[in-house]
């Protein structure tokens, strides 16, 4: 990849706040503008347009106590399989397991959850630190990112939701 420099003018106060937050995660201002720009390619660009959108937590919350788990299971199966491939191919100009992995993660970093991502042989596990600090919205949380994957051509995916960490796994061999 070839890298060039440039130069932008940006309000100071922006840049303050921007100087910042890269102190506080421990990196260069290089490296999170960087960082800033490739998450807002990967996903912020395109997001709405895929029929993204980002809910509140006491939202999500409420949300879930108004249904039965089972109910919201049901209305998770209906999604069709091609609304979810119309958002990956929207996301990533093309469809195939590794554009729905890579989408699936642009949305777990643009949801600022912390995660990790492991793999061990064929097994690819997730482990994704949201704070949702509710075990039925991490229940929730765990269907909608399985539907996804799901419907994105990845097989046999587990969850093991808990009120601030959703582990998930799946086979899958590069």
């Amino acid at each position: 990849m070839v890298k060039r420099t440039i130069t932008f003018r940006i309000d100071e106060n922006i840049l303050n706040q921007i100087e910042g937050i890269s102190r506080s995660k421990i990196t260069t201002l290089n490296k999170f503008i960087e960082e800033i720009l490739i998450n807002y390619i990967e996903w912020h660009a395109y997001a709405g347009s895929a029929g993204f959108f980002p809910l509140p937590k006491p939202f999500l919350r409420k949300m879930m106590t108004m249904l039965p788990y089972n109910e919201i299971q049901k209305r998770f199966q209906e999604i069709k399989k091609c609304e979810i491939e119309d958002m990956i191919v929207m996301l990533r100009l093309e469809l195939n397991i590794k554009s729905c992995m890579n989408c699936f993660e642009s949305w777990l970093k643009s949801s600022n959850f912390r995660f990790h991502h492991n793999v061990l042989g064929n097994t690819h596990n997730y482990v994704i630190q949201h704070n949702i600090n509710d075990d039925e919205s991490s229940r929730f949380l765990g269907l909608c990112y399985s539907t996804f994957l799901q419907n994105g051509g990845l097989k046999n995916i587990t969850q093991k939701p808990t009120a601030n960490i959703l582990n998930i796994q799946f086979e899958y061999k590069d």
